[in-house]
């Protein structure tokens, strides 16, 4: 009787380790399977890098990289936004005449300008200029102020300050200047031989950005001279008048 139990109860044993362990084994099987089933039906997938889910699947969204294109390294050439202060570089040529004693004289003559802006692009900006100038003498007032030959020669320089009347961007910009000059008169006439004076001229004008690099301009000047140089400088002032070309940069 105890050998027949003692054979008995590992059997026993066995068959209750058995009835427990079977349900759980039983379970994860149906799981790996139901998963398997849902990975070959479908129930979820991805389009474009985002997680698009069946509204019956019970396994959460993966999201998947996709390998992207490196993009274009290349660097842009630098593109002129008008941008900064700007620097403009003109020549121009116009007219000149005078007033008083030298507009008696003398009948208008032609003139020329070379100059250099500093500030074409903002409120206020700085100019730097040549200007020059040949008149011939009128006959018949030179008859009566006792002069005669036939023109003379002006030479100057002049430094003036800028303020721009354009809205920012504007392709057309209007302006004011006014500073200091120096103007000097050659003749075969003593009277207006190595004559100098210091001017204060007094400008309006527009400059037009025509082009990539390419400024029109017209401007209009009164300087007014005087004998703080050479008392003996002719009594009279002088208008210019000058239409410019030049490269704003």
């Amino acid at each position: 009787m105890q050998r027949s139990t003692r054979q008995t109860f590992p059997v026993v044993l066995a068959a209750i380790v058995l009835a427990v362990t079977s349900p759980a084994a039983a379970q994860e099987t149906d799981g790996d399977r139901e998963e398997a089933t849902a990975l070959e039906s479908g129930d979820w997938r991805f389009d474009m890098g985002e997680p698009v889910e069946d509204s019956e699947s019970r396994y959460p969204p993966r999201v998947e990289t996709a390998l992207v294109p490196a993009p274009d390294t290349k660097i842009p050439p630098p593109v002129d936004d008008g941008e900064g202060p700007g620097i403009l570089a003109e020549a121009g040529i116009g007219s000149f005449s005078y007033t008083g004693e030298l507009g008696d004289a003398m009948s208008a003559g032609t003139a020329w300008t070379v100059r250099g802006v500093w500030g074409v692009h903002s409120r206020v900006g700085v100019e730097l200029g040549y200007i020059g100038a040949t008149n011939p003498f009128d006959a018949g007032d030179a008859q009566f102020l006792g002069f005669g030959g036939d023109s003379t020669l002006a030479n100057g320089g002049e430094a003036q300050l800028r303020v721009s009347l354009a809205e920012e961007g504007s392709l057309v910009i209007p302006f004011l200047a006014g500073g200091v000059s120096y103007l000097r008169l050659d003749s075969d006439l003593d009277a207006f031989d190595n004559r100098q004076s210091l001017g204060f001229p007094l400008t309006g004008g527009l400059n037009i950005l025509a082009g990539d690099r390419l400024t029109l301009g017209a401007r209009l000047g009164y300087h007014v001279l005087t004998g703080i140089i050479d008392e003996e400088f002719p009594g009279g002032d002088m208008w210019s008048t000058l239409v410019t070309i030049g490269a704003t940069f």
